[in-house]
């Protein structure tokens, strides 16, 4: 039985989605269910995912990350998913900080919470489709 190969267009479709995921996850677990969509950090998430979303895309792109042929993934593959990982975390912590600078009076800033979740489920979301697709 021949298997599909998963190519880099799709994972760039999966990223989009987790990525775009992994902030709203992390405030819901940061503020423990989805009360948090009543208050002024609506904006604040929503800010903080349209901002890092395109920027950790472009980095993972400049990374090399959508040239790999990843059913053949190996220790070096390992690598760049951890050098791409910790490089949009500190993307993510970079911007979370500096978003309350933005304008308009309902940004807040982003819980450090919600950074180091939203770090987490980055890393996790770049890693466990690629690694899936070497099964």
């Amino acid at each position: 039985m021949k298997r599909s190969r998963v190519r880099n267009r799709q994972f760039l479709l999966f990223d989009i989605s987790l990525l775009a995921l992994s902030g709203i996850l992390a405030y819901t677990l940061r503020f423990e269910g989805w009360r948090w969509l009543g208050t002024a950090h609506v904006y604040t998430a929503l800010t903080y995912v349209a901002l890092a979303l395109p920027l950790r895309l472009m980095l993972f792109a400049k990374l090399g990350v959508y040239r790999r042929v990843w059913e053949q993934a190996s220790i070096g593959e390992m690598e760049l998913l951890l050098r791409a990982g910790c490089l949009a975390a500190a993307v993510g912590a970079l911007l979370g900080l500096t978003i309350p600078g933005l304008p308009g009076p309902w940004i807040q800033r982003v819980p450090f919470s919600v950074l180091a979740l939203d770090a987490l489920f980055v890393a996790a979301a770049i890693t466990i489709p690629r690694y899936l697709a070497r099964l």
